[in-house]
């Protein structure tokens, strides 16, 4: 096979480095130690089956009505896919509870006769709605993303991407904390998440370190979140007798 001139063969690395950072080409795998970090989220959403917190949520620059500008937040997260987040006012009277489960969600007001239900696989009518479905990849940040069969790649601008379920999530970690994430549901970033104040959560059988910052965008909903936790807790599976 006859070697390439080195005029041609520097265009072909950078045609070749150029169809890599279009997606026209796979991206490569990310190293053992990634892989090994992917093992780690899967044995977490496999062992902590109840995940609870307590929150405060300040929403700025919301478009449309509907968006609660301050309110306190329950997360409830039971395995394998039911999610609830209570809204509260400052005051403690409720405003909202939004639950999602089986790929559909409900969603509840005190001032509301019937609830609003739907499916998840669709976009949500509400700015509201769209909020709160977003605020469910908190959980990302602590137990790590849903990431299906296929392996963590590489990606050309250094973070870890992660394909599932018609999403791509694209991450950013110092060890085992996850310490950003972007969200992109077709063409279209849905949101991104940015985690910080990191604590023990002070399990007797191993070192957890959770988010209690986390700040989102959300381009679909035009506003900016701060989530301030002032409380996480975690319970694994009851032993079966």
């Amino acid at each position: 096979m006859r070697a390439l001139p080195a005029a041609r063969l520097v265009l072909a690395v950078v045609a070749g480095m150029a169809a890599l950072t279009a997606g026209c080409a796979a991206l490569p795998p990310a190293p053992p130690e990634v892989q090994a970090l992917k093992a780690a989220w899967q044995e977490r959403r496999a062992t902590f089956t109840d995940v609870r917190a307590l929150a405060d949520v300040k929403v700025e620059g919301a478009k449309g009505r509907g968006i609660w500008p301050r309110f306190t937040a329950v997360l409830t997260h039971l395995a394998p896919d039911r999610t609830t987040i209570a809204g509260y006012t400052p005051l403690g009277a409720a405003l909202f509870t939004f639950e999602a489960k089986g790929g559909r969600y409900t969603f509840r007001t005190p001032d509301r006769e019937a609830p609003l239900t739907g499916r998840l696989d669709r976009p949500l009518p509400d700015p509201a709605l769209r909020l709160l479905g977003d605020l469910d990849h908190l959980l990302d940040g602590v137990l790590g993303p849903e990431t299906g069969p296929d392996p963590v790649r590489l990606g050309t601008d250094g973070r870890w991407v992660v394909k599932h379920a018609g999403e791509t999530v694209r991450l950013a970690a110092q060890g085992s904390r996850i310490t950003a994430e972007s969200l992109v549901r077709g063409r279209k970033e849905a949101l991104a998440l940015a985690f910080s104040d990191f604590r023990d959560a002070g399990l007797p059988d191993r070192r957890l370190d959770l988010p209690h910052r986390i700040e989102a965008r959300l381009p679909s909903v035009g506003a900016r979140v701060e989530v301030a936790v002032s409380d996480w807790a975690l319970a694994t599976a009851a032993p079966a007798p």
